[in-house]
């Protein structure tokens, strides 16, 4: 138990150290590995969105106000929180019918899942991110919508925040020196509703 709280103190000490740009997304009440239950009842305020299951409550904290109001009660939700030496990586999916329509990821790593096979690489310049989805690469805008499309699927995404590392010492590379990304994915019927 004292082994877990120092490791919690560790990693909220080195992501204080990060410099967020943008509108933070922060998933709470996830446990540390992958689970899979039913939504039971749903609030969302201004912000905050609080998801309620049979093992507990999450709750997304800057829910990103683009983001429409779902049908969150009855839909099945994946969620996964990863341990990495600077924090905790965190990813939250609604489905239904088996069909993702909403995927929520706060201080993800360069590498991390997006949907499907689609991760972020490790470029990232002035506020933009970059999805690998092999062959191409497709820059995300911090703030913006982007339109990428999985077959016939289409997904509107949006990089709401980046945190940058803190500048480090020269000839020293870590898993802290990495970017961290907090993003949203909306799964739409046309293009036209990925709007800016």
């Amino acid at each position: 138990m004292k082994r877990i709280a120092l490791i919690l103190l560790l990693s909220s000490l080195a992501l204080a150290q990060r410099q967020p740009v943008g509108q933070t997304i922060d998933i709470s009440g996830v446990k540390p590995e992958t689970s899979k239950t039913t939504v039971q009842n749903a609030r969302l305020e201004p912000n905050k969105l609080q998801l309620e299951t049979g093992a507990g409550t999450i709750t997304v904290s800057g829910y990103p106000t683009w983001l429409e109001a779902q049908q969150f009660v009855g839909s099945s939700l994946s969620t996964n929180a990863r341990m990495l030496p600077d924090g905790i990586e965190t990813r939250l999916e609604l489905a239904q019918n088996n069909r993702p329509f909403l995927v929520l990821g706060s201080r993800t790593s360069p590498n991390s899942i997006l949907i499907g096979n689609w991760r972020f690489g490790f470029k990232i310049t002035e506020k933009t991110a970059y999805i690998n989805l092999e062959p191409r690469t497709v820059a995300l805008p911090l703030g913006r919508g982007v339109v990428v499309r999985q077959g016939l699927i289409i997904w509107c995404v949006r990089l709401a925040a980046l945190h940058l590392p803190a500048p480090s010492k020269p000839n020293v590379s870590n898993e802290a020196e990495n970017p961290r990304f907090d993003w949203a994915a909306l799964r739409v019927m046309t293009t036209g509703q990925c709007q800016n």
